[in-house]
């Protein structure tokens, strides 16, 4: 078998090492030969995508947010669960604004969801100012299909809103300031409308919480309990 030269392979016989002149030169195309352009092969079918070009989160206040609900309820199909800053603006504080609509589906269709995005995008929105990530909280909540009441309604459709108790239950896993503010505005409206909440069941899943060590979560969770403690919360009326 004849010896061959492996470090020669893949080598132009012609490359000696750089070359002086040609270090730190800008490549250079040679016009005497054919050469393949991007977008050349016209003639060959292609598939025409929808354009979608991104939108800056839009800030949505009260007046927006109910005739972004009306138009929800007239186009969408199905029972939904409305949750986080839209929900607070349009049934706790007036002041409130937020960027995204939390609406969950109740019956988890994947149709349902893609509703959402066809209704973002009609709608002048961005995808993400529909969102139904949510629905992860609430379905690790035991029974809580039996904790939501009816908010608004469609031709088609039906749009509720957890019970306070939901409420409290779906935020206190991550209490930031803003959801803090939130569940004080709960309180506040539950104890004006006399509307009960399950402190016991709230505290005793704040308790079942992993720990944590960051001190500002401590105040903020210490803040709900003093809410919560009985005299200051509705109580639930007790069963006979």
């Amino acid at each position: 078998m004849p010896w061959i030269d492996v470090s020669s392979l893949g080598r132009d016989r012609r490359d000696r090492g750089p070359q002086p002149a040609w270090i730190d030169q800008p490549p250079r195309r040679r016009t005497d030969r054919p050469f393949r352009q991007a977008g050349g092969g016209k003639h060959f079918p292609t598939v025409v995508h929808r354009a979608y070009v991104t939108r800056m989160a839009e800030e949505m206040g009260r007046e927006r947010l109910e005739e972004l609900l009306a138009a929800l309820a007239e186009r969408l199909d199905g029972d939904w669960l409305l949750l986080g800053g839209a929900l607070v603006a349009l049934w706790l504080e007036p002041r409130r604004v937020t960027e995204d609509i939390d609406l969950v589906s109740l019956d988890g269709l994947p149709e349902q969801r893609f509703q959402l995005m066809e209704f973002a995008a009609a709608a002048g929105l961005s995808i993400e100012a529909v969102n139904s990530a949510a629905d992860y909280f609430v379905r690790r909540v035991p029974g809580w299909q039996q904790e939501i009441e009816l908010f608004r309604t469609g031709p088609r459709a039906r749009i509720y809103r957890p019970t306070p108790t939901l409420f409290l239950l779906v935020k206190i896993g991550r209490l930031s300031d803003q959801d803090l503010g939130d569940c004080l505005a709960l309180i506040a409206r539950a104890r004006r409308d006399h509307l009960p909440i399950d402190s016991d069941r709230v505290v005793a899943a704040m308790n079942a919480l992993p720990p944590i060590g960051e001190p500002a979560a401590l105040r903020r969770q210490a803040a709900l309990r003093q809410e919560l403690a009985p005299g200051n919360s509705p109580r639930p009326p007790k069963s006979l």
